[in-house]
């Protein structure tokens, strides 16, 4: 399908349809500013090759100076003579589906909020036969007044640039200055002074006898004696007694092509039409033959044992425990070579106390509990919130 000419609508004289190739207005010659819409009239003509080449290949570009439209392939602005560079608007382009195209450039600004612009190409300067390489760097090197341009004030100065990056710094040391305030209060740790106020501790001795418990199970673990058994279900199995076909109903799937056209804004004053049918799936109702299985379950049967088993059983606790330091276990003895006594580890708290702080504790092993003792000076670390870290 061949390119058609769109149209744009001047906003300062108000002339409608002139020709998407036309860079300035038919009724008043003022070019055409950023910001217009272009749409597609009805009965729109194909473009010519001549009319192609002027509206280019690609979306035009608005001079950062004037605000003039340019064709893609000018690396100068044809109004003022301004360099085209990276910060130069691009003119959006956009694909509307169907027969959804503006008509107008009011449909044009309505349609602009349901559908999405497509993502622009970055500009790359390229060589310039006339001024070689051109991009900022060198628009800011050359003699701006061989430019056409009409006003001193939308020039960039040497001063304009300096305010800039003095703010750009401020802000960096505004974040840095952030970001110090923060490590200050909540990572920043400080020391001081706790003393050992006081001690808990808590112990338990067990006594446990050898005994013999009658236990009953699938199987006799070591040291089990038998004293019975008997057999039981112990569960089921399925057991396969053949197959047979079925006819089942069942949901297929097909492909199918969705005929569709549609047409690209390219964002210079053409559309272009182009087929965009896409690949889909439908459903539809189909019988599917399967194969199924018969079958049926069997219980399984297998040997339930009763035994005898000898293990150490824990008759009696004596549990101590005191706010001093000295530990020390009850005397409860095991009698007879049948029974043991246990003696098990317990939990052993130190108190500190440090000014500016609530009194607090901490568990240790009885080995470092016993280090401990009253009114000992330890260094602690605690955070900006007063939570304790670490005791030395």
């Amino acid at each position: 399908m061949s390119t058609k000419v769109g149209a744009w609508d001047c906003p300062y004289c108000g002339t409608k349809g002139n020709p998407g190739f036309e860079y300035g207005c038919s009724g008043c010659e003022h070019p055409r500013p950023k910001g217009v819409r272009f749409y597609l009239p009805e009965n729109a003509p194909e473009a010519t090759s001549e009319q192609v080449e002027k509206m280019g290949h690609d979306p035009n570009w608005y001079c950062s100076y004037c605000e003039s439209g340019n064709v893609d392939r000018v690396a100068r602005c044809w109004k003022c003579g301004a360099p085209r560079g990276s910060d130069s608007a691009q003119h959006s382009t956009r694909v509307f589906v169907g027969n959804d195209i503006p008509r107008s450039a009011e449909e044009a600004e309505k349609m602009e909020e349901t559908v999405t612009p497509e993502t622009e190409k970055p500009y790359v300067p390229t060589e310039d036969l006339l001024y070689g390489i051109v991009n900022e760097q060198t628009a800011e090197a050359e003699d701006l007044s061989q430019l056409s341009i009409e006003s001193e004030d939308i020039v960039e100065t040497g001063s304009d640039r300096r305010k800039k990056r003095r703010t750009i710094t401020g802000v960096i040391l505004s974040v840095l200055l952030v970001f110090a305030g923060i490590y200050f209060f909540f990572i920043r740790t400080t020391e001081q002074i706790a003393v050992v106020d006081g001690f808990s501790w808590t112990q338990n001795v067990l006594i446990e006898e050898y005994q013999t418990h009658q236990k009953e199970g699938w199987s006799i673990p070591v040291g089990g004696r038998e004293t019975g058994s008997e057999i039981r279900q112990s569960g089921t199995e399925r057991v396969t007694d053949g197959y047979h076909p079925e006819t089942q109903m069942d949901t297929c799937y097909r492909s199918v092509t969705i005929p569709q056209t549609c047409t690209r804004d390219n964002g210079n004053g053409g559309f272009d039409p182009y087929d965009c049918s896409y690949s889909s799936s439908e459903s539809y109702s189909c019988t599917n033959t399967v194969t199924v299985e018969d079958y049926h379950f069997e219980p399984v049967y297998d040997t339930w044992y009763f035994y005898d088993i000898d293990e150490w059983t824990a008759i009696g606790n004596y549990p101590t425990s005191g706010n001093d330091h000295s530990p020390y276990y009850d005397d409860a003895q095991s009698v007879g070579n049948l029974q043991r006594r246990i003696e098990q580890p317990g939990v052993y708290k130190v108190f500190f106390s440090s000014d500016g702080l609530k009194p607090f504790s901490r568990t240790y092993s009885l080995e470092t509990w016993k280090l401990f003792d009253y009114g000992q000076e330890h260094m602690i670390k605690i955070n900006a919130f007063k939570i304790i870290l670490e005791v030395e």
